[in-house]
C-alpha cells in the first residue's frame, strides 16, 4: 500500500492487541489458538486460526479440520481492491477453514463512504473506532456461539 506504512505500524499495534486478548478469551473457553501471523502485499493482514475443544488435535499437530476458524484483520489498499488511488479501509472476517464465512466488519461496505484517503487521519481513526467498538466480546461470541 504505497504511502500507508504508517497505518502498518500505528493500527498493526491495535490489532495484534485485539487478537492477543480474543486468543486469550478463546484458551479460557478450550480452544487451541495459533500465533498471531501476519501477510502483508497490497493490503496488511493479521490473523489467527483456532480450533474448537470439541476437535482434537490432527496427530502429527497440524490445523487440518475444515470447521477451524480464522479471524483475519486487515488494512484494505483501495486501488488493490477496485482501483481507486491513495484510499484505505479496515477489515475483520471471521470464517472457517473450509470457506464457509461466519462473519465480519467492513465499514461502510459496498457504499460510497467505504474508501478514506489515507491523508484523512481523522476520519481513519474515526473508523478504527467503529472496529475497536465492535470489541473482543464481539468476536469471541460470535465463534463461540458458531459450535
Amino acid at each position: 500500500m504505497k504511502g500507508g506504512a504508517w497505518l502498518k505500524r500505528y493500527y498493526g499495534g491495535k490489532i495484534r492487541r485485539i487478537l492477543r486478548q480474543a486468543s486469550k478469551a478463546l484458551k479460557d473457553k478450550g480452544y487451541r489458538v495459533t500465533r498471531i501471523y501476519e501477510m502483508h502485499d497490497a493490503d496488511y493482514v493479521w490473523g489467527i486460526t483456532l480450533c474448537p475443544p470439541a476437535h482434537p488435535p490432527h496427530p502429527d499437530n497440524q490445523w487440518t479440520h475444515d470447521n477451524d476458524v480464522d479471524i483475519r484483520f486487515s488494512i484494505l489498499d483501495s486501488k488493490d481492491s477496485d482501483g481507486t488511488p491513495g484510499c484505505m479501509n479496515f477489515s475483520v472476517d471471521v470464517t472457517e477453514v473450509g470457506g464457509r464465512m461466519i462473519g465480519g466488519l467492513t465499514p461502510f461496505n459496498f457504499t460510497d463512504r467505504v474508501w478514506i484517503p489515507l491523508t484523512d487521519h481523522q476520519e481513519i481513526n474515526e473508523r478504527w473506532q467503529i472496529m475497536e467498538d465492535a470489541g473482543v466480546d464481539g468476536l469471541v461470541g460470535l465463534i463461540t456461539r458458531n459450535e
